[in-house]
């Protein structure tokens, strides 16, 4: 185990890094509910919508963490144009990470993970666009910056 003092000072040394990330970015989402009974007719919560959030997930979370411990972060990754790839992107500029989106695919798709909340705790997970065509992206936004074969 490392010790206390170690830890603080390898946090230390991102404080200025250039730090390049590369991998899947994932848009998740925390929707927080009420939940006030069971359905009727099948044991499943009724739940009511009460805010929602989104922020950056898979290496998008590992460049704003980096960011945020003071690193000069860009992330090269497939970010699509949909709500999905918009909210992260808002969400990478907010957390000061700089996105290198090599992706030229108008289909490119920003993976989704739904968390659903109630009282602190996960009612229910829910992925969307985490398909093999996701990785395929990623393998072709970083072959574009390598010079790598397609």
């Amino acid at each position: 185990m490392i010790r206390r003092d170690r830890f603080l000072d390898f946090v230390e040394r991102f404080r200025g890094a250039r730090v390049l990330v590369i991998g899947p970015a994932v848009a998740e989402r925390d929707v927080h509910c009420a939940v006030t009974r069971l359905a009727p007719d099948y044991p499943m919560p009724v739940y009511r919508v009460e805010h929602a959030s989104v922020h950056p997930g898979a290496a998008a979370l590992t460049a704003a963490t980096a960011a945020n411990l003071g690193a000069s972060v860009t992330l090269l990754a497939p970010v699509g144009r949909a709500a999905a790839g918009t909210a992260l992107r808002q969400a990478l500029a907010d957390s000061r990470v700089q996105l290198l989106d090599g992706s030229d695919d108008p289909g490119c798709r920003t993976a989704e993970l739904f968390r659903y909340l109630a009282q602190g705790r996960q009612l229910i997970q829910v992925r969307k666009g985490w398909t093999p065509r996701s990785f395929t992206a990623l393998r072709k936004t970083l072959n574009r910056f390598t010079g790598g074969q397609e």
